[in-house]
């Protein structure tokens, strides 16, 4: 845990006692309240890694914070797919990190794909802290975007203009800043499109809205 909060780059404060013994009962229903609460007693998530990576958190009330509300906004977009899951963090693209039983997953918002990656919250920050590029997707932060990096710890995602899964690019060229809400609505919905397709397959997607600057 010290290893990722030397590259905090905005933490909330640790939950009261009062606001945590709220929370537990909703935490204990999706079995992860083993790693979080310790989390949430040293913080109360936050931005890391030039704010590539969000830890959700469990005493805000905006939509694009809250670990409650947001759980229940991606339940109401993937279904079944992802009813299992509990997600507390999201990387730059806005792909998900969640709780399932004693296992962390990566959950990649466009395709459905889910990738167990870590057996505890203490391996999760060890393995975000020694391979943040992939975890994270912070490095594609260079250069001059610090107006980026200031959106996205105000509610905003990197949003790919075309899918990755389908061959877009993880640059900045194909890249738009969006609110998180609706980057998560975009991918869910080529998640929807393109899940039970064989490879191959030749498909048609609603491209990403990108706002007019």
């Amino acid at each position: 845990m010290k290893k990722i909060i030397k590259n905090a780059s905005c933490l909330n404060p640790p939950l009261n006692f009062k606001a945590l013994k709220d929370s537990e009962n909703t935490l204990l229903k999706h079995r992860c309240l083993d790693y979080y609460k310790d989390m949430l007693l040293f913080h109360d998530g936050g931005y890391f890694f030039n704010n590539a990576l969000h830890l959700f958190s469990a005493s805000s009330m905006e939509r694009h914070q809250s670990i409650f509300l947001i759980n229940n906004h991606i339940n109401g977009l993937y279904g079944k797919m992802v009813d299992k899951y509990y997600f507390f963090a999201e990387d730059v693209f806005g792909n998900l990190f969640g709780f399932y039983e004693n296992t962390i997953v990566l959950f990649s918002i466009d395709s459905g794909e889910i990738e167990p990656i870590a057996q505890s919250l203490e391996d999760w920050y060890g393995l975000i802290s020694s391979e943040p590029q992939y975890y994270t997707g912070y490095e594609i932060l260079q250069g001059d975007v610090s107006a980026i990096i200031e959106s996205l710890k105000t509610g905003h995602r990197l949003g790919a203009i075309f899918p990755f899964t389908l061959g877009g690019g993880y640059n900045m060229d194909n890249l738009a800043l969006l609110p998180t809400i609706a980057n998560l609505e975009a991918n869910a919905s080529i998640c929807a499109q393109i899940k039970h397709l064989p490879d191959g397959k030749e498909v048609t997607i609603t491209p990403v809205n990108v706002p007019k600057k």
